[in-house]
């Protein structure tokens, strides 16, 4: 029995693919599931369509995901976080950081993800592998750099609040 996967299926094909399945699995397991549909010759001109339309989009967002590899390809970073005096960082780098980071620059990288999962947790320069979709590996420098503290802020005297003696 010919169908056409209307969701992809693993071990048996992409969506809008079209298949030959046997009657049983077909009626049994795809049809009721929602995974395919019987093939008919409208529905296959249909799904080679909206299948053409998937791979087109696919192409430009492939196109667009190189373009952005090789703006990125290098690039230094540099991000501000508050440290310790000895230049370990109170809260990680990840890529919430690094993704803001970019944002104020006006480049916005997407879904990438850091490499190997690691988060940046000293001051100074680390190289950093990132993974974007289509496994399109960039790499950056990022330079963390200590946060200028307000010292003002942290130089007033505090006094207790609370209930105080009497003076006698």
């Amino acid at each position: 029995m010919k169908v056409i996967l209307i969701k992809d299926v693993l071990s048996l094909g992409k969506k809008y693919d079209l298949k030959t399945v046997a009657d049983g699995y077909a009626r049994n397991f795809l049809l009721p599931r929602g995974l395919a549909v019987f093939s008919t010759p409208v529905l296959m001109k249909d799904a080679e369509r909206k299948k053409a339309a998937i791979i087109t989009s696919q192409e430009t967002d492939l196109k667009t995901t190189q373009e952005l590899a090789r703006q990125l390809d290098g690039y230094a970073l540099e991000i501000h976080a508050k440290a310790a005096e000895e230049g370990t960082l109170y809260a990680t780098v990840g890529i919430e950081e690094l993704k803001s980071a970019f944002a104020k620059k006006k480049i916005d990288i997407g879904n990438a993800r850091l490499g190997s999962g690691e988060l940046l947790k000293e001051l100074g320069k680390h190289s950093v592998i990132l993974n974007l979709p289509h496994a399109i590996e960039v790499k950056i420098n990022v330079v963390v750099v200590k946060e200028a503290s307000g010292a003002s802020k942290n130089t007033k005297k505090r006094t207790l609040k609370g209930k105080q003696k009497p003076a006698s």
